[in-house]
């Protein structure tokens, strides 16, 4: 069997038990929060400074 043989029965196994796609309303709420229950992206918060601090 051929390597594309393999990945499409593979994908067609995981597609009819789990499904491939997460659900739409998750899809638009946000994945990282469905999947993850976190934000990849804060945009309320007060940026974070990376790196070592100055030294004066």
């Amino acid at each position: 069997m051929t390597t594309f043989t393999v990945t499409w029965i593979t994908a067609k196994i995981v597609q009819f038990t789990v499904g491939l796609r997460i659900d739409p309303g998750d899809e638009l709420r946000g994945i990282d929060i469905a999947a993850h229950a976190e934000e990849a992206y804060l945009i309320d918060e007060e940026p974070v400074q990376l790196g070592s601090p100055s030294r004066a």
